[in-house]
């Protein structure tokens, strides 16, 4: 594309230019008043000659490379640059932590790049559109820049101190879209304190995210219900409390299709009972809703379960329930209360142990699931189960240095909390932190076809062998055989254990669930060196996969096929902790930045060295 001379068509030559400045110069001299004071003639003098250096500036930016552009090029380099360089802001998101000062920045370098971008910066309602809570001056400015584009308007923390609803503002609410609030209240110039969202309209606000502050003094309220915006909310689509204390809309929500509600962690126990009626309330009002995002933080293990007298809710249209709390009742409680279509992604996240009710009935949404991954760290242990179809999953983290969650206990009766009738396929992986009761659950797995266990390099003898020959003894047991739909088993461990005699569990199993009719059809080991492949010679690496297929010679007998890999590309590996996109809230973030999860669980486990 051939670019257009700006200086040729636009600016005078450069004898005209001086001759032109000359001119003023001499009209500056003419026009000067003997009736100012020298000081006064001398100020005017300074600004003629500013203007002439602010024309000479022009023309000099006139010469840059970027201004020989095409206008329509120049617009299109600006979208791009604006869409990689300037955050998006979404809530909640703390203000020293986010974007906010970036992009106020990145606006002021981007004016002062061209002129045809500072005219398109400053002439583009779009651009000014987005409010932030800082100076009634510049939020003034901000507005009248908007012309009558829709408005968002952001209040931090920080700015909102100093903010004050003011009447510019109220003027405008008609054509508010977005409200990012993170502030209880806020203060009129009358000096009496308001509540924006209870005493103002927003008619066609649609997102609205609401961060409060309550604190210990929370202890002493009760819930109650409260009309959002004079309840004038028909065209809210998203809507987000998180910490906001003892108060949940009342509103009926039509077009609602987001939901992120997170009450304040200071309640006193009686309160979860009646948060979660209003929870229900809420839903009800809500026929529309395609995402909900429901993360409590205080713990209830006597939480009943069983269904109140209020009728289930129907959420039709609900595409992701993400459910995340410190015990298993609440989302218990929460599931049996809705009803909801059967592919809708469902995933449970929670802190703590089993139920203290061990006769606690299990729901019907988890009956499906068909993949069990547990993950045993140095620091904690996560538990997934998941259905491979929707990619629903729940997912329970025990942190191991705390001794009282017991995580020992708590993973053996792991079949009380979880059902594990479906579950196909189980993926182990371990870094020897202690002996793990996996084969205490393996009798619960009637339909088990696939076990994948990864040992971590650094796993000791007296870690491994217990852990092996348990899981070889109990597949192995006569009568009647447990998991007998079992038909691959994939192990990845230590080179150097193969010398530990566990080979011999390994071969009895086998011979033994022949006998039964349960042939294992495959068995592949994948040895994990503690040195680096790369550093063994090819001879080397020979003699080591030879010592491994010694060891395991006799198992040909008892198995279809037996496989010994060499790990010399992690994509052999088998034994990865893979979560996909189970817990990633894209179609949530397209309102919100969702901190609700500060541990998501990893894509994938790293090996120890």
């Amino acid at each position: 594309m051939q670019g257009h001379n700006h200086t040729s068509h636009c600016a005078l030559s450069i004898p005209d230019l001086l001759r032109s400045i000359a001119l003023d110069l001499e009209a500056e001299a003419l026009t000067s008043s003997s009736s100012l004071s020298r000081k006064e003639q001398l100020c005017h003098a300074e600004a003629s000659l500013s203007a002439i250096l602010s024309r000479i500036r022009s023309d000099i930016n006139a010469c840059a490379p970027i201004s020989s552009l095409p206008e329509e090029l120049l617009a299109t380099i600006l979208l791009h640059v604006m869409v990689e360089t300037i955050p998006t802001i979404r809530l909640p998101a703390p203000y020293y932590s986010s974007s906010w000062p970036k992009r106020q920045h990145y606006l002021t370098c981007i004016v002062l790049v061209c002129r045809a971008w500072r005219d398109l910066v400053l002439n583009s309602p779009l651009f000014w559109s987005e409010l932030y809570g800082d100076f009634p001056a510049s939020m003034n400015l901000s507005i009248q820049r908007s012309g009558s584009a829709p408005l968002s308007l952001y209040l931090t923390q920080t700015y909102a101190r100093k903010f004050c609803m003011t009447d510019r503002l109220q003027e405008h609410f008609d054509r508010l879209r977005s409200l990012h609030i993170d502030r209880t209240e806020f203060v009129l110039p009358c000096g009496r304190a308001v509540s924006p969202w209870t005493e103002f309209t927003a008619p066609r606000l649609e997102c609205f995210t609401y961060i409060g502050m309550e604190g210990i003094e929370m202890l002493e309220s009760r819930l109650t219900m409260k009309l959002l915006f004079v309840n004038r909310v028909s065209c809210l689509k998203a809507l987000a409390l998180v910490n906001n204390g003892p108060w949940l809309p009342s509103n009926s929500f039509p077009r609602l299709t987001h939901l992120y509600l997170s009450p304040t962690p200071y309640s006193p126990p009686s309160f979860i009972g009646p948060w979660l009626d209003g929870l229900l309330e809420i839903l009800a009002n809500a026929p529309s809703l395609l995402i909900l995002h429901v993360w409590l933080q205080e713990k209830d293990d006597q939480l009943s379960t069983n269904p109140s007298p209020r009728h289930s809710v129907n959420l039709p249209h609900l595409r992701v329930c993400t459910l995340q709390s410190e015990s298993p009742p609440v989302a218990w409680y929460i599931l049996s209360h809705l009803s909801i279509p059967t592919e809708t992604l469902v995933r449970l996240h929670w802190r703590s142990g089993i139920p203290r009710d061990n006769g606690r009935s299990t729901m019907h949404a988890l009956s499906p699931y068909t993949t069990l991954v547990v993950s045993v760290m140095r620091v904690h242990i996560d538990v997934l189960l998941t259905n491979t179809c929707t990619n629903a999953g729940l997912w329970i983290q025990q942190l191991v240095q705390k001794l009282g969650l017991q995580w020992q206990s708590f993973l053996s009766n792991l079949h009380i909390t979880c059902p594990l009738s479906s579950v196909e396929c189980m993926r182990l992986y371990a870094d020897g932190w202690d002996v793990i009761p996996i084969a205490g659950i393996l009798p619960h797995m009637p339909s088990l076809k696939e076990l994948y266990l990864s040992l971590a390099p650094n796993l000791e003898v007296e870690d491994f062998v217990p852990l092996i020959t348990g899981i070889c003894d109990a597949f192995g047991r006569d009568e009647p055989p447990i998991c007998p739909a079992l038909r691959l088993l994939c192990i990845e461990v230590n080179i150097s254990n193969a010398e530990v005699g566990w080979a011999e569990s390994l071969l009895n199993m086998a011979s033994r669930r022949a006998r039964a009719g349960c042939k294992l059809q495959r068995v592949a080991l994948q040895p994990i060196p503690k040195c680096d492949f790369a550093q063994l010679t090819r001879e080397e690496l020979q003699a080591l996969l030879m010592a491994e297929g010694r060891a395991f010679s006799n198992l040909t007998k008892y198995v279809d096929a037996v496989e010994i890999r060499a790990a010399t590309d992690m994509r052999l590996v088998q034994c990865q902790f893979r979560i996909g996109d189970r817990w990633d809230l894209e179609e949530a973030e397209r309102y919100w930045q969702v901190d609700g999860l500060p541990d998501k669980p990893a894509y994938e486990l790293e090996r120890s060295d």
